[in-house]
């Protein structure tokens, strides 16, 4: 998980900030989206659209329409 987190803040669609809470907090990363939002869920809709999606994890995808 973390490659791929790293590769998506190297493309410039995540940004990450390493925080540090101290003892009680400990350390972490934040993560934020870089991106326009609709722009990413149409280019993973566009994606999902001509690759598909593996059969055991269609059940749990939201059945949503973005417009074109």
């Amino acid at each position: 998980m973390h490659s791929h987190l790293d590769e998506m803040e190297m493309l410039g669609i995540i940004t990450t900030e390493k925080r540090n809470e101290g003892s009680t907090g400990g350390q972490y990363k934040q993560i934020a989206l870089n991106q326009d939002l609709d722009a990413v869920l149409k280019a993973l809709k566009q994606t999902i659209d001509v690759v598909g999606v593996q059969a055991s994890v269609q059940p749990d995808l939201p059945n949503m329409e973005l417009s074109e």
